[in-house]
């Protein structure tokens, strides 16, 4: 996209002066926007005004508005490519004249850019589910992020229910559409946050710790070797502090360090000590 100053000489007044204009070229085209200001051949240079009585302040003038108009241009452009768009001339210009708006972003598209953003694991897995429901809750045709509100969030939510999950089974759905929306206020695609008046709906679940007795008879029990082998390895997640059978496969030498072991979670990149 380029933004400049230029010399319309395809039209002349009765004086023989012509329009200058803030050209706007993007995508092979051009559109204009009039500055109010008339000159002859001879008092344009292709950049400045020249040969002029007011040339100081006129210079002045187009600078501070073709910096202004380009300032806008580029911030609209930006907005749009966010949203996976790019706008021809005619649209940046009426953008900037104030006869147009960023297209919306929408819901689809911006949930899609935001499962390429997720790297693959258990997560990208559960945010593929909430999707999926999301898309069959919606149907076919995509809508805004900002008609999201409140309404809409109980609708989905009435939706999940008839669908048969329970209550904290919704609340993952939940949980994983409002990361969405965090994703898309962080990257200025939408201002909207209906969860705010939002309760996202749980249920207690029964304790199934085990008690020091039964975690005795595990940690003693007789089991075939292939069997002994995950009880092993249950046991070993909980003594170094819980950790995950990924992380725990990922493990070398490397991670024991002055007879301590050093790992970074590979979910959240946090460091264990």
């Amino acid at each position: 996209m380029k933004v400049s100053a230029k010399l319309d000489r395809r039209f002349a007044d009765k004086q023989g002066r012509f329009p200058l204009k803030v050209a706007i070229s993007q995508k092979g085209g051009t559109a204009y926007i009039p500055l109010g200001i008339s000159l002859t051949s001879q008092q344009w240079d292709g950049a400045r005004v020249v040969a002029h009585p007011q040339k100081g302040a006129l210079n002045l003038t187009i600078e501070q508005r073709v910096f202004a108009f380009r300032q806008a241009a580029t911030d609209y452009c930006l907005a749009c490519r966010e949203r996976g768009y790019t706008p021809t001339a005619t649209e940046i210009r009426d953008a900037v004249a104030g006869d147009n708006e960023v297209p919306a972003a929408m819901l689809f598209a911006t949930y899609e850019r935001y499962l390429a953003s997720r790297t693959p694991g258990n997560t990208l897995t559960s945010y593929t589910q909430t999707y999926r429901k999301v898309c069959a809750f919606v149907g076919p045709d995509d809508l805004p992020l900002d008609d999201i509100d409140v309404g809409w969030l109980e609708d989905f939510d009435d939706h999940l229910r008839k669908d048969g999950l329970s209550v904290n089974g919704r609340a993952v759905h939940h949980r994983n559409l409002r990361a969405l929306l965090n994703y898309a206020i962080d990257h200025n695609l939408t201002s909207s946050y209906p969860y705010r008046r939002f309760r996202i709906p749980t249920q207690p679940t029964p304790h199934r710790d085990l008690s020091p007795e039964d975690f005795r008879r595990v940690a003693t029990v007789q089991l075939p070797e292939h069997l002994a082998k995950w009880r092993d390895l249950f046991l070993l997640s909980f003594c170094l502090a819980g950790i995950n059978l990924k992380d725990l496969s990922l493990l070398t030498d490397a991670n024991i360090r002055g007879g301590r072991l050093r790992y970074l979670r590979s979910k959240t990149h946090h460091p264990f000590d």
